[in-house]
């Protein structure tokens, strides 16, 4: 590997430039980032992904003054994702499609940008925490939370010392409670950070004393493939609710607190998502995603040059900041997050690739 030095210049680049490695980051960061969470053995990496849209959409709506240029954006990252993940499910495209509109019309105005940067951080992430809430809710009706009230009561009334202090304890809203507000405390970190970010950038950009250096990695390194692959069967959610489902259909048999009625009620609910999941696998969804493409087929003409552009870095974006991350294991918590977001970007921004 050929080793370069990272010489910072603010003029190194023309603005054209960084707007487009800011896309393809954004685009990397919907496309591939869950698998380097994965490998790092980084949980909540929806959170993460969605945090991430955050950031890059107030560093894009920053470096440009021109309107519309967020909302272009996320069509090309939309794009892209179809390309390099076109297993991902049409909600994620839509996700994708409601952040950038969001972004668009919040960070159109620099006057009040923390407000702007948090009110994006806070709707982007409660949309991210309810989309999923929903999204279960229809796949396995309400059943699922009065399964989860159920099993979450039995154990309680188990334990002497607990069973006294309940009658009856909503656990479904607790859990969704607290999901949501996860959400919405992430919202506000990313939105005060993401709004920090571009000063920060600056600063680094102009004041670093040029001594960082970086490996790249080769010139003709092979672009991403485009696989298809299906991992709904291995997700944790899944596990879990067909876990619960089994041990309390289970129980109904074994326990008197838990009613055969509400045994079958948790089998009936594992039919049901079976069969909503192969109605929308198998028709629905085939035919959405085909009304999608045909939506999106002109887009795809007129921005051709800036999305091959953008998937030709791709391997380079991932190189410099899986290096950036080593490189920034000296620091601890949110310093160490700090660090490794500017200095990455401060390279990603201004090296000749």
């Amino acid at each position: 590997m050929a080793e370069n030095s990272y010489k910072p210049d603010a003029e190194a680049l023309p603005q054209t430039i960084r707007i487009n490695r800011l896309i393809a980051l954004w685009a990397l960061s919907e496309a591939a980032l869950g698998g380097i969470l994965h490998a790092f053995r980084i949980p909540f990496t929806g959170l993460v992904v969605n945090s991430s849209a955050v950031l890059f959409m107030v560093l894009i709506a920053s470096a440009s003054e021109k309107k519309g240029t967020v909302l272009r954006a996320m069509i090309i990252v939309i794009i892209i994702k179809g390309i390099i993940s076109p297993h991902s499910p049409l909600a994620a495209y839509a996700a994708v499609a409601f952040q950038g509109i969001m972004g668009e019309l919040l960070l159109r105005s620099k006057k009040h940008w923390l407000l702007s940067s948090l009110a994006l951080g806070i709707i982007t992430l409660f949309q991210s925490a309810v989309q999923k809430i929903l999204t279960l809710t229809i796949v396995y009706g309400k059943v699922l939370w009065e399964s989860v009230d159920i099993f979450g009561n039995f154990l309680i009334n188990r334990i002497p010392f607990l069973a006294d202090f309940s009658d009856h304890v909503n656990f479904s809203l607790w859990l969704i409670s607290i999901y949501i507000g996860i959400h919405l405390i992430a919202g506000i970190v990313v939105g005060i950070f993401a709004a920090r970010v571009p000063a920060w950038l600056e600063s680094e950009i102009n004041n670093h004393d040029q001594t960082y250096r970086i490996d790249f990695i080769p010139a003709n390194v092979e672009r991403p493939d485009s696989k298809k692959r299906r991992r709904g069967l291995r997700k944790p959610s899944l596990i879990i609710i067909l876990l619960l489902a089994a041990t309390l259909f289970i129980s109904s048999y074994l326990f008197p607190e838990i009613t055969r009625s509400q045994g079958m009620k948790a089998a009936a609910m594992i039919v049901r998502a079976a069969f909503i999941m192969l109605l929308w696998y198998t028709l629905l969804g085939p035919l959405l995603m085909k009304l999608y493409r045909r939506m999106i087929k002109h887009k795809k003409t007129v921005y051709a040059a800036q999305i091959n552009e953008a998937i030709d870095i791709l391997p380079t974006l991932r190189y410099i900041i899986q290096k950036s991350w080593k490189g920034s294991r000296d620091r601890n918590g949110g310093n160490r997050l700090k660090v490794f977001v500017v200095r990455s970007l401060a390279i990603i921004l201004t090296v000749e690739m």
